[in-house]
């Protein structure tokens, strides 16, 4: 319907805006859906990397541990075989299993208050045997001439 408004021509419209009320709910219904979508995604993304490095870690700490607890033990039994040589030696050397027990003894101690490690100690103590130092000297004086031979 035309109208006339001051001489020019004037039309009156009417906007029906409930179909665009309708599609505009619609469309903030789809964002909040994939709002909540990728917060939600983010999420198990977030969970994800964190079971993986919860994982890594225990792996990683796992491998660590196990692989230095297999050095220990390798070091003890293979220690424990030098010791055993050594018994024999110095048993053989001394005459004695007595004498060889506390010579071992005190080259231990000796090994541990110098730098000196227990084959090194222990190589000099029978060199000093070999080169005829009799058994009970050797066994208060090797440490002390071990020391003061290789300082």
């Amino acid at each position: 319907m035309a109208e006339n408004i001051d001489g020019a021509l004037g039309f009156r419209a009417t906007l029906n805006i409930d179909d665009f009320n309708v599609s505009a709910e619609a469309m903030e219904r789809r964002i909040r859906n994939v709002s909540n979508t990728a917060v939600y995604e983010s999420d198990r993304m977030e969970q994800g990397i964190l079971n993986f490095a919860q994982n890594g870690a225990k792996y990683i700490i796992g491998t660590l541990v196990g692989g230095g607890m297999t050095a220990l033990a390798n070091s003890i039994v293979q220690t424990r075989g030098q010791i055993q040589q050594l018994e024999i030696a110095f048993e053989t050397m001394l005459g004695s299993g007595t004498k060889s027990k506390a010579l071992i003894d005190q080259l231990v101690d000796t090994a541990a208050k110098t730098p000196f490690d227990l084959m090194g100690v222990a190589s000099g103590a029978k060199q000093l045997l070999a080169y005829g130092t009799a058994g009970v000297k050797t066994q208060t004086n090797v440490p002390q001439e071990l020391s003061a031979s290789r300082a």
